[in-house]
């Protein structure tokens, strides 16, 4: 039996695996419900397949996230077909849409009126044009900064709350450690006209009032790690782990409600750190994580913005593409985009990421808090900078398990 992909979200939620919440893990699903075998296992009969303890379509081809359909055609970020095909999908296929909701998002550029306003690719973007002081201290500025327009209302979706924390989500951070920027260096925005900087020391460009370079912004702040940081990088075997203590901690949290479509969510990111490359492989380890509240299944310490070996982001692990070229503690870095996105940064002889793009899955019309955060490890000397900008959400392409990648321009 083939069901739309609406039709899924809508059955679990009546008989949701577990409790009466939809929830990622392994509860066992209800007996009885059409197509669902998953008893804790995470399996389903054939030809249906689990994603988040939910059986759909196995067709719709979500366990690899590659968003290729059976019936001829790809699914785009808001579930539609771009092909002539047939399929149990939620978007259009070979003329056909599905209902409108006023609970959904509706995703820009498919033709469709997905949240019964009226009007197709209504959904409000690029709403950061009025955020145009650097030092802006609202929170839900930032979060405009990074993509989210629709503030939680009357139950709908969107953003429930924000706050500027430290990294164990204390108050505290230091208001230069957060900044509103049109750019970075040669950098623009991934979206709109303004992105986020969250710094564990300025968050500011050189000439910005307030402006210190990464070798001086100390900003005496401390606060406890997150559960499950620091460990051990796989590429630094040898290197010491320092206690649990986040010196100049700096993150932005928001609380978000899921649209009933919606199957993930993807944002980029840009780290930068004077770390590199004199304290390669040592204790000066800065960080930056992306904690999920509830977490994806399999990720315990909620981290989702990890790199090739389920390492943090930071000097130790293999996002550094923005470099100059060499051997560094015994370990060869190729750089591949070589300097000039440091130029104007003040992390000129340092290093970058380069923009990489996080994205996870989340469900329907649930409840997640994202926290953002970056901090210096070992001491306040040398700090580091995280870029981060294009929040949106995803529909049938949402990968079913987090994943970090470099950014296609």
């Amino acid at each position: 039996m083939v069901l739309s992909r609406w039709v899924l979200a809508l059955s679990f939620l009546a008989y949701a695996c577990g409790d009466s919440e939809p929830q990622f893990g392994n509860a066992a699903c209800e007996a009885g419900a059409e197509g669902c075998d998953c008893y804790g296992n995470n399996t389903c009969d054939e030809p249906l397949s689990c994603r988040s303890n939910l059986c759909v379509d196995a067709s719709d081809n979500v366990n690899s996230g590659g968003g290729t359909h059976s019936g001829g055609g790809t699914h785009s970020g808001g579930g539609t077909h771009s092909g002539g095909g047939s399929g149990g999908d939620s978007g259009s296929a070979g003329g056909g849409s599905a209902p409108c909701d006023p609970g959904n998002y509706d995703f820009p550029g498919n033709g469709a009126d997905e949240d019964c306003s009226g009007k197709e690719d209504d959904a409000a973007a690029n709403c950061d044009s009025t955020v145009t002081d650097i030092a802006d201290s609202v929170p839900l500025h930032a979060a405009q900064v990074l993509g989210l327009c629709r503030i939680a209302e009357n139950g709908s979706w969107g953003v429930l709350d924000a706050s500027y924390v430290m990294a164990d989500g204390s108050d505290g951070m230091a208001p230069l450690s957060h900044g509103i920027l049109p750019g970075y260096g040669i950098l623009g925005p991934r979206e709109g006209e303004r992105l986020l900087a969250l710094s564990s020391g300025t968050a500011r460009r050189p000439g910005d009032p307030g402006y210190l370079p990464p070798t001086e912004g100390m900003m005496w702040s401390q606060s406890e790690t997150p559960p499950g940081h620091p460990a051990q990088p796989t590429q630094c075997p040898n290197a010491p782990v320092t206690v649990a203590q986040a010196f100049d901690p700096a993150a932005l949290q928001v609380t978000l409600r899921v649209p009933k479509n919606v199957w993930g969510l993807a944002f980029d990111f840009d780290f930068y750190s004077s770390d590199f490359a004199d304290y390669v492989c040592s204790e000066f380890n800065d960080q930056f994580v992306t904690l999920m509240d509830p977490p994806p299944p399999g990720h315990v310490n909620g981290n989702i913005s990890f790199d090739t070996n389920g390492d943090s982001v930071s000097v130790n692990g293999d996002f550094v593409d923005v470099c100059a070229a060499g051997f560094y503690a015994d370990r060869e870095f190729p750089c591949p985009q070589g300097i000039q996105q440091l130029d104007g940064t003040g992390f000129e002889g340092h290093s970058a990421s380069g923009w990489r793009t996080t994205a996870t899955p989340v469900l329907p019309g649930t409840e997640i808090t994202l926290r953002f955060t970056i901090w210096d490890s070992g001491d306040q000397i040398l700090d580091s900078t995280v870029l981060l900008d294009n929040l949106r959400w995803l529909g049938a392409d949402a990968p079913t398990e987090p994943v970090t990648a470099r950014t296609t321009p």
